[in-house]
């Protein structure tokens, strides 16, 4: 089983995802061998929001594992989520070329896009436990 780091960036109830090919999904990615979650993350975002800053390392909250199948191989992904809460990032999120498209959205916004099949544990666990 693939093992990934997903950020829940959190804005005033809004969740921050980016869109790989037709898919919405938590910024974040597969660590590296040797690499904590923390610098696997700083990197992904740097790689896929290279404009948004990354919070310190003190202020994310680990959240929960999940798992579920990818959107592009099918096979079974791990993925352990942290969470950062803020009421003042930016709304202007210009993606890298790695990732087609990103934005904040509501709860009930989500309902509407192609999430993926872990993202959509991820975002009705957080509905649950009242960050969205």
């Amino acid at each position: 089983m693939r093992k990934a780091i997903s950020l829940a960036l959190i804005n005033d109830k809004r969740l921050l995802i980016v869109r790989k090919n037709l898919t919405w999904i938590l910024p974040g990615g597969k660590p590296k061998k040797g690499e904590n979650d923390y610098d696997c993350l700083k990197r992904e975002f740097s790689e896929e929001l290279p404009f948004l800053e990354m919070p310190n390392a003190s202020s994310l909250a680990y959240y929960k594992k999940f798992r579920g199948i990818t959107p592009h191989k099918g096979d079974l992904l791990e993925d352990t989520v942290y969470v950062h809460t803020s009421h003042n990032e930016d709304d202007n999120i210009m993606p890298s070329a790695e990732i087609n498209d990103s934005k904040f959205c509501y709860y009930d916004e989500l309902d509407s896009i192609e999430l993926s099949d872990i993202t959509s544990k991820i975002v009705k666990s957080l509905n649950r436990d009242k960050y969205l």
